[in-house]
């Protein structure tokens, strides 16, 4: 299924229950997760090179693009498609990567979100609570994702930036270091070294961002890809990697250590969407996710 597994929260916790009671693999085509920049920093999570022994982090993530000031006729300004407007059209992605990433489940939301008014020179926004947004889908958000160990992690949506195509952005940080990771400038991870993963701090003068090459992953790096050293694969490839792990996964042969996005992964995601558009209504409200 592609993402939003549903129009509703309600209809998503249905699909799951489905999928579940019938032992159906299932998957779900958050494309993200194939991406090269990625599976690089969930591998650096993964081999503590990102959080320390408390598990603290924090971050930041915004995926802005500009093809909504021109009109709004596209299906996805239609509220038909789901109320949760962009928050399920790219918000969805953007919970679901810093989640992939993170190996951890976002439990509550503070958000605030807004609508499109009008078109081209004269759009403006109002707030998801005023009384005209009623009964339209979201245009844009911006909320704070809490975790159950205290961290947070900022997120920002629009489909009316000016000037951003594909703008997505992935930036956290932990005690022993950093990974930013940009959709239009795909080729590279941005990897920052605080403390190794011994434990022992690297010298204040060597410490610096450091520009991973994703096409050349190394022995012990994430594979998805296929291209000689310097040339990186593009944004299909994100889908074939996905499904060559579903289709490995049916064969009974499933890679170690990776797996694909599931019809109850995406239904997590959904519950983070709607508290963020619940917690929207409410201008604010420190909204908890719903198991």
């Amino acid at each position: 299924c592609e993402k939003p597994l549903s129009t509703s929260l309600e209809g998503a916790q249905e699909m799951a229950a489905a999928a579940k009671k019938a032992g159906t693999p299932t998957m779900v085509t958050f494309c993200y997760q194939g991406a090269p920049g990625a599976l690089e920093a969930r591998r650096l999570v993964q081999n503590g090179a990102i959080l320390g022994k408390s598990g603290y982090f924090e971050g930041t993530s915004e995926f802005l693009q500009d093809w909504g000031r021109g009109g709004r006729t596209n299906f996805r300004f239609a509220a038909e498609q789901g109320l949760g407007g962009v928050i399920e059209d790219l918000g969805a992605h953007q919970v679901d990567l810093v989640q992939f990433i993170l190996g951890k489940k976002i439990v509550e939301v503070s958000a605030r979100t807004r609508i499109g008014d009008g078109d081209g020179e004269d759009l403006k926004m109002i707030c998801g609570s005023n009384a005209k947004a009623k009964g339209k889908a979201i245009d844009a958000f911006e909320a704070v994702a809490g975790f159950d160990n205290g961290s947070a992690v900022t997120f920002r949506s629009n489909r009316t930036s000016t000037g951003h195509k594909a703008f997505f952005e992935t930036a956290l940080h932990g005690n022993r270091g950093g990974v930013i990771w940009e959709l239009e400038d795909q080729g590279y991870l941005k990897f920052y070294s605080h403390t190794r993963t011994d434990a022992a701090k690297v010298a204040s003068r060597e410490r610096g961002w450091t520009h991973i090459h994703l096409s050349d992953p190394g022995g012990d790096g994430h594979f998805n890809t296929d291209t000689v050293p310097g040339l990186i694969n593009g944004y299909l490839q994100y889908f074939r990697w996905q499904y060559v792990q579903f289709g490995l996964q049916l064969l009974g042969k499933p890679e170690k250590g990776q797996s694909v996005p599931t019809f109850a992964d995406a239904c997590q995601v959904q519950a983070v969407c709607d508290a963020i558009y619940r917690s929207g209504l409410k201008d604010g409200e420190l909204t908890k996710v719903k198991g």
